[in-house]
């Protein structure tokens, strides 16, 4: 394989240059392979980097890693270490070797204190100046004072100004020669003042005052952590974001809370809009270190629960984004912490803003799975609407409307048939306030909201006309999310308008799957693998369910299409970074080799079993029992088809599967479900029987067709009666 073909290999080496520290890792394509590569940083040295790429390396000195502590690695996942230590080789980013020597930070320190400075540094665990003290006098033992003074200038401080300055070139998107000039800032310390002084292009790259703050914090925050001060241009009186010299006063001086609010909240809200980590990170690190300090709550409690709540909403931004439920639980503290000081009875609008919150964190926990985490944002939402009435504060009753509405649609997604209609009265209150002429790109959002409700319930009941409700919201919402305008949002609501096609399509309008394959293509356009990697991997799934529904129309060419688009998700949506996207996208590659099978392939129906199986490894009845059903039922079909090559065990391991799933299917919660799930089974029953002229399997089948009947939809109901009308004439014939 060529090297810039290689796109994600296996740790399972280093090169040891110190009996105990940091080592050089060594990857390879598999564990006991003879060609071995380095990987490279997204910044040299940086532990908060990422992989960017693999290149050969050549070594006589490698030592290879137990198998048990191999670690996969590919391009943009995050740097991974092996620190050697007496002995042992410990294995993963810099955040899990930190965790796993917890109980061996105070020998690191006395043993090998610059290794543990490494660690901290790379964290960014403020607390530094006790092992730093402890590295000084280490150095200055075995070296002298005038080297451990140069070590910590040269050595310590400069790599990690420029590693900063680096990271925002990378993160920012400069070129390699803004790279190669971050090696000349200029460092001078005196006394505790750090001095940065910035090259040029640095500057004139930086160039808006979002950047540069957010670049003098980052080295700001390095510097304390050191006990030091960082001197440079006062932020609050430049009058330009060029600082053409960075030695004339001390931000940490300031004391104005407004400034540090403002700047903390502005980098929060960037880093969501930007899906920048690093930027979240900083918004939270300001709003802890800097924000809250500032504004005591027995002094100021109402500034200390502003601070509070901008908190929260940094947490939370960031744990969505990076689908850290403890993150979430962090900004829950921070919320409640704010109703502290913002209650209902002396700040009640303020009270229900961060009530709204609460909701909007309980949902995106809920989200991944647990109904009863988004009825507890309900009812915060609820609670919100108490003081947020649409007379007293329209724009924030809209809002809370919004919120509603998203979480009564998590919870339609859920399978809970009344909430597709709540979602769909919420967001017909929020297009209240939120008119086409006033807020036109609101109101499109809104219009793409009710389609999604309407989508839901329509595929929930089999309901065309819910389906063709729902095309017409998103095509409405179209009208105002253009590609021009608003490329994101025309590109999410045009994957919205291929799903409710394909549903369509299903219902038998071939032309609704060819409208439907286009909407995908059209999104693809926006959604690239470089800009939004899991949103470009979720619609090349979605095309690859458009494929397979076409496939079982005009044959085989459009399934092997759609095995294509999923292989495709598949390269972003792997099992270690989105388990439960990875098994959709399994679930999906398994039901497109089972029709393929169904064409007379025995290699592509073992490959349809394997690939749904694939699925349950993540689908569990425990984390999702209704994906988990449906998960099971295609099991049973695709055993069913790869018991018609003579796989003798795959007919009872069929039955097996769909008793399972009918199990969570019943009659009381899942009545559609059970009734299709039960067709399934009576349609193996009967083609079981007939085979091996076996009456009480047809009498079964027939038993189970004329129960399912009266609870099937009308895409379902003739397939029934004509089975079951067959039945009854094969067992008259029998007879």
């Amino acid at each position: 394989m060529k090297v810039d073909e290689l796109s994600e290999l296996l740790l399972t080496g280093y090169v040891n240059h110190f009996s105990n520290g940091f080592t050089l890792p060594c990857y390879s394509t598999a564990p006991k392979s003879n060609t071995w590569y380095l990987a490279s940083c997204s910044v040299d040295g940086d532990h908060r980097g990422v992989i960017t790429g693999f290149s050969p390396f050549i070594s006589n000195d490698i030592v290879s890693l137990n198998e048990s502590k191999i670690r996969r690695a590919e391009i943009k996942s995050p740097w991974l270490n092996v620190l050697a230590w007496e002995g042992d080789a410990i294995v993963g980013t810099t955040k899990d070797i930190w965790r796993k020597t917890e109980t061996l930070h105070a020998a690191i320190a006395k043993k090998a204190p610059l290794t543990l400075l490494d660690l901290q540094v790379g964290l960014r665990i403020s607390d530094v100046i006790s092992t730093l003290n402890t590295a000084s006098e280490f150095l200055s033992k075995r070296y002298g004072d005038e080297k451990q003074l140069y070590w910590k200038i040269n050595s310590l401080i400069k790599p990690q100004v420029i590693i900063t300055l680096r990271r925002f070139v990378y993160n920012f998107g400069g070129g390699g020669g803004l790279y190669s000039d971050a090696k000349n800032v200029k460092i001078t310390l005196n006394g505790r003042n750090l001095i940065a002084t910035m090259p040029d292009a640095i500057l004139a790259f930086l160039g808006n005052i979002d950047k540069t703050e957010a670049t003098f914090l980052e080295l700001e925050f390095f510097a304390q952590s050191l006990g030091l001060m960082l001197s440079r241009p006062d932020y609050e009186s430049a009058s330009h974001p060029k600082y053409n010299a960075a030695n004339i006063s001390i931000i940490a001086g300031s004391k104005n809370w407004q400034k540090w609010f403002e700047l903390a909240s502005k980098l929060a809200k960037k880093g969501r809009a930007s899906n920048s980590v690093l930027a979240l990170q900083e918004a939270i690190g300001l709003f802890r270190n800097e924000v809250i300090p500032r504004a005591p709550r027995r002094v100021r409690p109402l500034d200390w629960a502003s601070s509070q709540n901008g908190l929260g909403t940094a947490l939370r931004f960031l744990g969505n984004q990076l689908g850290d439920s403890e993150i979430l639980d962090s900004a829950l503290l921070a919320y409640r912490d704010a109703l502290l000081e913002r209650r209902r009875d002396n700040h009640p609008f303020l009270w229900a803003a961060v009530t709204n919150n609460i909701g909007v964190t309980f949902a995106i926990k809920g989200e991944a799975g647990d109904a009863s985490l988004v009825k507890e944002a309900i009812s915060h939402f609820e609670n919100s609407l108490l003081e947020f009435t649409r007379g007293k504060k329209p724009l924030e009753w809209a809002g809370a409307q919004s919120n509603l509405g998203r979480a009564h649609l998590i919870l339609a997604r859920m399978g809970d048939h009344k909430a597709a209609s709540a979602a769909i009265e919420a967001y017909e209150n929020v297009l209240l306030e939120r008119p086409r002429d006033k807020l036109p790109l609101s109101w499109a959002a809104a219009q793409n909201n009710i389609g999604t409700a309407y989508k839901i319930s329509g595929e929930t009941k089999d309901d065309v006309d819910l389906l063709k409700k729902a095309k017409l919201a998103y095509e409405t919402a179209l009208l105002e999310r253009t590609h021009s305008r608003a490329p994101l949002q025309w590109a999410a609501t045009q994957s919205n308008l291929g799903s409710v096609l394909k549903l369509l399509g299903d219902f038998g309008d071939e032309n609704a799957l060819i409208s439907a394959i286009q909407c995908y293509k059209n999104a693809l356009l926006v959604r690239t693998r470089d800009t939004t990697p899991f949103l470009w991997a979720a619609t090349h799934h979605n095309l690859g369910n458009a494929f397979s529904a076409l496939g079982r129309k005009r044959g085989e060419a459009y399934l092997h299409r759609a095995v294509e688009a999923y292989e495709t998700a598949l390269t972003e949506r792997t099992r270690e970074k989105l388990p439960l996207k990875w098994a959709m996208t399994q679930n999906g590659l398994g039901n497109a080799f089972r029709l393929i099978a169904e064409m007379g392939d025995h290699e592509a129906s073992i490959k349809s079993v394997m690939h749904i199986e694939r699925a349950l490894l993540e689908r569990t009845r425990k984390n999702d029992p209704t994906r988990w059903a449906h998960t099971q039922n295609d099991l049973a079909i695709a055993l069913v088809v790869l018991s018609d090559f003579n796989d003798t065990s795959a007919s009872s391991r069929a039955f097996e599967a769909f008793a399972s799933a009918l199990e969570v299917f019943t009659t009381q919660n899942s009545p559609l479900e059970w009734a299709k799930t039960t067709l399934n089974l009576a349609i193996w029953e009967a083609n079981r029987g007939d085979k091996l002229g076996d009456k009480n399997l047809l009498l079964a089948s027939l038993k189970r067709i004329e129960e399912a009947i009266p609870l099937l939809s009308n895409k379902y109901i003739s397939d029934g009666k004509k089975l079951a009308s067959l039945l009854r004439a094969n067992l008259l014939a029998a007879c």
